[in-house]
């Protein structure tokens, strides 16, 4: 998974955001099967728990006494439908039914990502004269700050976990444009 994470800043620093972003999405799938082993068949339910154990402190509101999260503008749940939305159907209209939006029901909910900017969430209250009256929950997040985020909580897992979790975790292929002078192809 090095490999991965290092595709994914590399993406970053030649501007290929959504490179980076599709690929870094991959990452809870993967250190959240070997989190959670027995959860193999349950795609959603590990993806969600690793990111809320390992990222979503850096996502964090409100804090616990014991200094956990008590609330967040962005969670395990949404950041899987955004894997889902932009991997599947290549944006990231996430699906608001399958978050717990607290207190706002009946607020419709968009997700904005951005580049060279800042994180930010709240409320926006869209009010025409004659018209109903509606209200919109955003949370807008910074692309790189959201790779980064998941490459250093991935990085971070992997400092406590045996190098043997690790293995049949890489994409094996044969790049044949670098084979052709040893192979002695085309001569």
């Amino acid at each position: 998974m090095d490999a991965v994470i290092s595709e994914v800043r590399c993406c970053l620093e030649s501007g290929n955001y959504r490179a980076a972003l599709v690929l870094a999405l991959i990452i809870p799938d993967v250190y959240g099967l070997i989190e959670h082993p027995e959860c193999r068949k349950e795609s959603k339910k590990r993806y969600v728990a690793w990111f809320n154990d390992h990222i979503l402190v850096s996502y964090a509101k409100k804090f616990t006494p014991e200094g956990g999260v008590s609330e967040s503008y962005f969670d395990g749940d949404m950041c899987y439908s955004l894997r889902c939305k932009l991997l599947h159907e290549g944006n990231n209209q996430i699906d608001v039914k399958s978050i717990n939006v607290s207190g706002d029901k009946g607020c419709r909910f968009e997700l904005r990502l951005i580049v060279g900017g800042s994180d930010s969430y709240g409320r926006a209250i869209y009010s025409v004269p004659g018209c109903e009256t509606v209200m919109v929950r955003q949370v807008t997040l910074n692309i790189t700050d959201l790779c980064e985020a998941l490459c250093s909580g991935a990085e971070d897992f992997c400092r406590t976990r045996n190098k043997d979790d690790f293995n049949n975790r890489q994409l094996n292929y044969v790049d044949l444009s670098k084979m052709t002078g040893s192979l002695n192809v085309g001569h």
